[in-house]
């Protein structure tokens, strides 16, 4: 079987998501909350990647404090680099 070099990406970046889902699941011992979040973190996961794919590192800085911000909830817009 033969990955594409897209598809690997997309499972080395969810793989973690799903991990870290998993463990919260553990400790936290309430089921449906994480499985509510897995299909939203990974949404989000997709969508930020291919956001990212055709910047340049000056652009996504940027881009990934709006990101964090708006996972957050944080109202204030981050600094312009």
């Amino acid at each position: 079987m033969h990955l594409s070099h897209d598809s690997a990406l997309a499972l080395g970046l969810s793989a973690p998501l799903v991990i870290a889902l998993l463990g919260r699941l553990v400790r936290r011992g309430t089921r449906g909350q994480v499985l509510r979040d897995l299909p939203r973190g990974l949404r989000d996961l997709l969508t930020l990647r291919m956001v990212l794919r055709d910047t340049s590192p000056e652009q996504r800085a940027g881009l990934l404090d709006a990101h964090r911000a708006w996972r957050c909830g944080t109202t204030d817009r981050p600094s312009s680099r």
